[in-house]
C-alpha cells in the first residue's frame, strides 16, 4: 500500500509555501519505509504520527539522524549520502496490535 502522512501537505504549505513532493510511504508488518524522491530541505520534516518509531536505517548504508517529538518526525541525511532516484528510510515501529492501526494512521 502506497500512501503519505496525512497533513504532510498542509505541514509543507504552512512551513515552506510548497507543495509537498518528497515522497511516498510504504508499509510492511511493523516497518514504514519512506521513499524520499525529493528533498524540500536539508531536514525532512513530515507532521506528528500516533505511533513511536524506535528505530531508523537508510538502505543504502548512509547514517540518519532522526527525531520524533510531538511536533513531528524529522529526518536528515548528508546531502552526499542520499540516493539520486529514491532515498528510501526504513523505520520500525513497536509491533501493533492491529496492523491496520498502523496502516490507518500513516496513510
Amino acid at each position: 500500500m502506497i500512501g503519505k502522512f496525512p497533513g504532510a501537505w498542509e505541514f509543507v504549505r504552512v512551513n515552506s509555501g510548497k507543495v509537498p513532493l518528497w515522497g511516498a510511504s510504504t508499509h510492511r508488518a511493523n516497518k514504514v519505509f519512506l521513499h524520499i524522491l525529493s528533498w524540500p530541505a536539508e531536514t525532512l520534516r513530515l507532521p506528528p504520527v500516533k505511533q513511536t518509531f524506535n528505530s531508523a536505517r537508510c538502505f543504502n548504508g548512509a547514517p540518519v539522524q532522526w527525531k520524533q517529538t510531538d511536533g513531528g518526525l524529522e529526518i536528515s541525511i548528508a546531502a552526499g549520502q542520499r540516493d539520486a532516484l529514491d532515498t528510501i528510510v526504513e523505520l520500525t515501529v513497536e509491533k501493533c496490535k492491529w496492523q491496520r492501526r498502523l496502516i490507518r494512521g500513516l496513510n
